[in-house]
């Protein structure tokens, strides 16, 4: 079985138009978290959604998210909207022009 890289991930990711924003750290134990993104991720994949991370007010970390632990493996976005957003877990975002 072919390992798939990371590279590959993103190219099929960013091949999709409509976008799902995901906030992860809101209010769960890390792994509870972790488990929620992967379901998150895999959603998209199977219904052609574009996978975005939110991670700037993340319940782990000091304040730089995702990045201060772990490698980016999709884009990730600083709109100030998903912070006031401590309920919703993600959200469906317009589709992507552009790319």
């Amino acid at each position: 079985m072919k390992q798939l890289e990371i590279s590959d991930y993103q190219k099929l990711n960013d091949s999709f138009h409509k976008r799902l924003v995901y906030h992860v750290g809101i209010d769960c134990g890390f792994f509870v978290e972790l488990n929620n993104m992967i379901n998150a991720i895999l959603y998209c994949l199977l219904n052609g959604y574009r996978f975005q991370l939110y991670s700037e007010d993340a319940n782990f970390g000091t304040g730089k998210g995702w990045t201060e632990y772990f490698l980016p493996f999709c884009e990730e976005v600083h709109e100030p909207f998903h912070q006031g957003c401590r309920r919703d877990r993600y959200c469906l975002g317009q589709e992507i022009t552009g790319h």
